[in-house]
């Protein structure tokens, strides 16, 4: 008895070896597993990276070193002492007005000067400018504000009738004033040699304060609106800008653009690109040679990277073979069916049977007149050595010749189809192509940035 009972006990001490099912535990289980092949083949799958497409233009201009021309010429000292000069640099004056004094010492005093409302008020606008420009870095600004001060003094004196600080010189013609001289005023376009172009402009400047004798040089003045830029170019850029009787200027000392009238030239056996402006001369009054650039890409249309473009075959079908049929008015093609075998399929009359095809037209190609002479079809509506007939006509053509067109996978609908595309221009990394194309893409669209990663209708997430 006593056995027993130590039995039963022995049995009721058994314990399962597995512990129980937890639900929390298996859908935590489930999770982890999904994360994980989610991660695997996100981590194993190629990656499509998409482009928006957007309206542009292409930055491809050539640039070069341009030498400018003016009607100018250098102005002497009539008299000797130290210079004063009454006119900003490069400023325009007109006849008559006081351009520079000639004193006894170095620095004119201009503390008795009474200054009249006027000169009052274009003190206050050189302070006024000085102040908004003012860069702690460049203390040359400062000394070109006392001068130019000092000047506006000694101007008003000078209207006013006291010339005893200085003895004061008048321009003898309207102009603008430069102080620098850098030896190239008298040339000309016969001047133009390539070496001159190899060369840097030696400007002497004239500062006030600065002592000067009778036939010294004093001031440069420029009497002409009127000016010219010449650039050298080779006969590949003279091609190119044979196109063009004005062209667009981009000055990259400003970034200002002007338009002038181009005339190509051959100096010395050398030619040239002469660009004449009717206006801006002030702006660069004080430089000789100028870094420009031609802008002569003005192609505008959809910007997409190069790497996006790619190449699909369609079939090369000949204009006389489209009809109208089918159950609409659509146009397409008549296609002689075959059986199983091969074989053209004859009707009661002993005729070839034909089908109507209702193939996509990418592109149409026509001749001196705009007359259609053949059709770019997709090859998916057709295979090589399927016939077509004209209609009403004995005429046939077998498909099987091929032309490639250029074109864009578009993503918009999550997969990839070919989208036509027409190049405007195009430089190393980006192409312009055409707006508003049949079968063409359009601005805002999203394409596949690299073509190669892809194939037609394959799905992009």
């Amino acid at each position: 008895m006593s056995k027993q009972k130590k039995n039963s006990r022995r049995h009721s001490r058994i314990r399962f070896p597995f512990p129980a099912l937890n639900i929390g535990n298996i859908i935590f289980g489930a999770l982890f597993f999904y994360m994980a092949v989610s991660l695997f083949f996100y981590l194993t799958a190629d990656h499509i990276k998409s482009f928006q497409v957007v309206q542009g233009t292409l930055s491809r201009n050539d640039t070069y070193t341009a030498f400018a021309m003016r009607t100018e010429s250098v102005q002497l000292s009539s008299g000797s002492g130290y210079v004063q000069f009454y006119t900003p640099n490069a400023s325009k004056i007109s006849r008559g007005s006081a351009v520079y004094g000639i004193s006894a010492t170095e620095n004119a005093d201009t503390s008795g000067i009474s200054a009249d409302a006027a000169t009052r008020t274009s003190l206050r606008s050189s302070l006024a400018r000085f102040s908004s420009d003012y860069d702690s870095s460049s203390f040359s600004g400062i000394y070109q504000l006392k001068t130019e001060l000092s000047a506006k003094l000694l101007a008003a004196a000078a209207e006013n009738g006291d010339s005893s600080l200085q003895t004061i010189f008048y321009a003898d013609q309207d102009g603008v004033v430069v102080y620098g001289s850098d030896g190239y005023e008298s040339y000309t376009e016969d001047s133009l040699t390539p070496e001159l172009f190899s060369t840097k402009a030696s400007v002497v400047s004239f500062d006030s304060g600065a002592q000067t004798e009778p036939g010294n040089a004093v001031y440069r003045l420029v009497t002409d609106e009127q000016w010219e830029i010449a650039v050298p170019v080779t006969n590949k850029q003279v091609v190119t800008l044979s196109n063009f009787s004005t062209i667009k200027v981009k000055f990259l000392k400003d970034g200002k653009t002007q338009t002038g009238t181009l005339n190509l030239k051959s100096i010395n056996d050398q030619n040239y690109a002469v660009i004449s402006f009717t206006s801006g001369m002030i702006r660069y009054a004080e430089d000789r040679f100028l870094s420009i650039e031609l802008v002569t890409n003005n192609g505008s249309g959809l910007k997409i990277p190069n790497t996006a473009i790619t190449e699909k075959d369609f079939y090369k079908i000949p204009a006389q073979m489209l009809v109208q049929g089918g159950d609409s008015n659509s146009s397409g093609f008549l296609r002689e069916k075959t059986d199983k075998k091969g074989n053209v399929m004859l009707d009661d009359n002993g005729q070839p049977v034909t089908e109507f095809v209702n193939a996509t037209i990418y592109e149409q190609v026509n001749d001196e007149n705009d007359n259609p002479v053949e059709y770019y079809v997709d090859m998916a509506a057709f295979n090589d050595g399927d016939i077509l007939r004209a209609q009403d006509s004995a005429t046939t053509y077998q498909i099987g010749e091929t032309v490639p067109l250029q074109g864009v996978y578009c993503i918009n609908k999550g997969y990839a189809v070919f989208r036509k595309i027409q190049i405007v221009d195009q430089n190393a990394e980006y192409s312009i192509i055409k707006k508003q194309t049949q079968y063409g893409i359009s601005q805002y669209d999203y394409i596949v940035e690299n073509a190669s990663t892809v194939s037609e209708e394959d799905i992009v997430h």
